[in-house]
């Protein structure tokens, strides 16, 4: 978005938080992987042995499309200066965008939260 002054960071950052409902059924994905790769550990050593390099390859394709979800959230809901812009406002703009990243869930909470 472009700088807006009347643009509140806490709407900005309650818009952002939306992909946490967007990620949910990927982040549900990523922990039944978590959970199969403990049971095929408790069940059989050699089956683990075999599955846990797919298992893991999954997983962290997953973990990757959360975090890209989270990612394009907080770019769609940041700042955007214009050449012409001051220092000042630029410095607005750069402040603001840092206050949201602080301010929009991180993958590990939504993990906790989607998996509660």
């Amino acid at each position: 978005m472009i700088m807006n002054a009347t643009q509140s960071l806490e709407h900005a950052a309650d818009r952002a938080n939306q992909w946490v409902a967007s990620a949910a059924p990927v982040i549900r994905a990523w922990l039944g992987l978590y959970a199969t790769e403990h049971d095929l550990c408790e069940a059989d050593k050699r089956t683990f042995e075999k599955a846990w390099p797919i298992i893991e390859k999954a997983s962290a394709s997953l973990y990757a499309i959360i975090e890209g979800v989270r990612e394009e959230a907080i770019c769609d809901h940041s700042m955007i200066g214009l050449s012409e812009m001051t220092d000042a406002q630029w410095d607005a703009v750069e402040e603001f965008n840092d206050a949201l990243r602080h301010d929009v869930i991180s993958v590990a909470a939504a993990i906790k939260k989607v998996g509660a």
